[in-house]
């Protein structure tokens, strides 16, 4: 469940320990300088370890701490590798992706729970990490780090597949919010890499993911058995599509994104007209009344524990459903969880730590020695802040971490010998 469980953490600590243990013996690591962003993490974990002590109930402080800890030791193992390392870790982030969407793919087309999530009317891929969302948060990440891959790498049939595969894991999943937060992330992308070579490394691996999800969308009613044949039949014609798009001109290409763009465009047309309301009356609305009562109710707390929280860990919000009164501690906001928990300070605190991310990143930008990094990490993370306004992704280990990984990779020190002609020749 994406170390969302107390063994998960235990599993996820165990492994990075051994991870910092293997980085301390590498004799050619790059210095690193903890800087400003350490410090503001390090009064973010003094912050809530202090308000946990307070309330004498420590259960939800150590596991704030402790994720903090796991994105310091994340970001720091990044920004300590060697340039060729780097290029291992993002493929091995993008491999966790496609393992995401993959597991969440599979429980669809076999109607296989918790990899998938039986909705109102439809199927949803959860994947290994049991909530749709969550799947949507890493396969759109990973997504926009494929495509980024893919602006310079244009041949590269690994980065194709992996973007295609990603794609469609993304939307098995049928996260709104998902969309919402990759719309965002793609926008960054385009502003960042240019549109030509955006649309360019998208628009093979989007016409596959359209024909693999047009394979999978028989078998998504709940009120149908499953439909295995077309879903494999749609899926290997999709990555098919995908890999050859790699031998394929740039002008082909951008045709390609408009026959992309159009399909996508009378797939939604046809859901929007009827033509699949079992579809449309669920997921194609932007209400969401389990959201509208858990905000409202957790603002309610927020008057009453403005400065210092509630707690960590310790919020409870009670809000009215048509089907009675539903008690939860978790809001479909992290940003507003953080208020209520940590108050005005801990919200500071945090609000601290993000301008130095973004500060650190920006000024990444002319040092990168691998630019499509850098691109990809930008639009990474905005993805991930526009998501986190609808979903509690941040009590989801692994999708943080695997952000994290992004953005150091964005971050990290210029390579001792920068690609820009390889980039320009593939320009």
């Amino acid at each position: 469940q994406g170390a969302f469980t107390a063994a998960g953490r235990w599993l996820v600590g165990l492994g990075l320990v051994a991870a910092i243990g293997l980085d301390v013996t590498m004799s050619r690591s790059v210095a690193v300088r903890h800087g400003r962003l350490g410090a503001a993490a390090t009064a973010l974990a003094i912050w809530i370890t202090v308000r946990d002590v307070a309330d004498g109930s420590l259960d939800g402080g150590p596991a704030r701490v402790g994720l903090l800890v796991g994105v310091a030791a994340v970001v720091v193992i990044v920004l300590r590798s060697q340039p060729l390392d780097r290029a291992t870790i993002a493929s091995a982030v993008l491999a966790i992706g496609v393992g995401v969407a993959a597991s969440g793919w599979v429980g669809v087309v076999w109607h296989i729970e918790p990899w998938a999530m039986r909705g109102t009317s439809t199927w949803r891929a959860s994947s290994t990490l049991t909530y749709p969302n969550a799947a949507a948060a890493i396969t759109v990440g990973a997504a926009l780090l494929a495509i980024s891959a893919r602006t310079v790498r244009p041949r590269s049939v690994w980065h194709a597949i992996a973007t295609t595969a990603l794609l469609i894991g993304a939307v098995a999943t049928q996260s709104r919010a998902g969309a919402v937060a990759a719309t965002f992330g793609a926008a960054v992308l385009v502003h960042v890499a240019g549109p030509r070579r955006v649309i360019g490394a998208t628009a093979g691996p989007a016409l596959g993911a359209v024909v693999a999800c047009a394979g999978l969308a028989p078998g998504l009613s709940v009120d149908r058995s499953e439909q295995p044949a077309s879903a494999v039949v749609g899926l290997l014609v999709g990555l098919g599509i995908a890999a050859a798009s790699t031998r394929v001109p740039a002008v082909v290409q951008r045709r390609l994104a408009t026959i992309a763009a159009t399909a996508v465009v009378f797939v939604l047309g046809a859901a929007a007209f009827g033509r699949a309301r079992w579809w449309s009356s669920d997921r194609l609305s932007l209400t969401s009344s389990d959201r509208r009562g858990t905000n409202a109710a957790a603002f309610d707390v927020l008057q009453d524990h403005a400065l210092v929280g509630v707690g960590p860990g310790d919020l409870r919000v009670v809000f009215p459903t048509p089907g009675g009164l539903v008690t939860t501690t978790l809001v479909h906001d992290e940003y507003l969880q953080l208020a209520v928990e940590l108050g005005i300070i801990g919200a500071a605190l945090a609000a601290v730590c993000a301008c130095l991310t973004m500060r650190s990143l920006a000024a990444s930008r002319h040092r990168s020695g691998d630019r499509w990094m850098w691109n990809g990490a930008v639009a990474a993370l905005t993805a991930l802040a526009v998501h986190s306004a609808f979903d509690f992704l941040w009590h989801i280990p692994a999708v943080v971490l695997v952000v994290a990984a992004i953005v150091a990779l964005g971050c990290a020190p210029a390579s001792s010998v920068p690609n820009t002609n390889h980039e320009r020749h593939h320009t």
